[in-house]
């Protein structure tokens, strides 16, 4: 069993060139179409859901070439939260660490001057404020199953020169 990862990720061998792969999505993604938006850079393809679609929790999928492929013909792909919403989640674990410091820092100038050492309680305050913040991680996660199964179901229909979805429909 496979446990949870905060920022899933996959390698992808490829039958071609990666500048070949690369070159597919961004034709794709120009489409009018295309229920993916993304930026496609010389080594590097950042997919994503499109903006009408975008909610808080829907991912970003990063995929550059995979430098421990043989031949150069693969790819490593690795989902994460929204750059901002990744910043927010280490800025709160910066605050909570922070806190734990302060917290126990003056907690032991309490214990020190013999005063009741009510400051210690920020230490595992912040420890379960962590832990919830974690977990909302994978509740994001979650949520954003289906835009993850979608991404990546594009990414691979690139890969194997399959024609888009969106085209098959009658």
């Amino acid at each position: 069993m496979k446990r949870p990862r905060m920022r899933p990720t996959f390698t992808l061998p490829i039958d071609e060139t990666p500048d070949a792969v690369f070159r597919r999505v961004a034709e794709r993604l120009s489409r009018d179409d295309c229920p993916i938006s993304g930026l496609v850079a010389r080594h590097h393809v950042e997919l994503t859901t499109c903006r009408a679609r975008r909610h808080t929790w829907s991912p970003i999928l990063v995929v550059e070439t995979d430098p421990n492929a043989t031949e150069g013909r693969g790819l490593r792909g690795r989902f994460a939260p929204h750059p901002n919403v990744w910043t927010g989640f280490m800025a709160l674990y910066g605050l909570l660490g922070m806190g734990a410091i302060g917290a126990t820092m003056f907690g032991l100038i309490q214990l020190r001057l013999d005063m009741p050492p009510w400051a210690l309680l920020g230490l595992p305050l912040a420890l379960v404020v962590g832990a919830f913040v974690y977990g909302a991680a994978f509740i994001g996660q979650g949520l954003g199953a289906d835009e993850m199964y979608e991404i990546r179901s594009f990414l691979d229909r690139c890969v194997e020169g399959l024609p888009d979805r969106a085209s098959e429909r009658p």
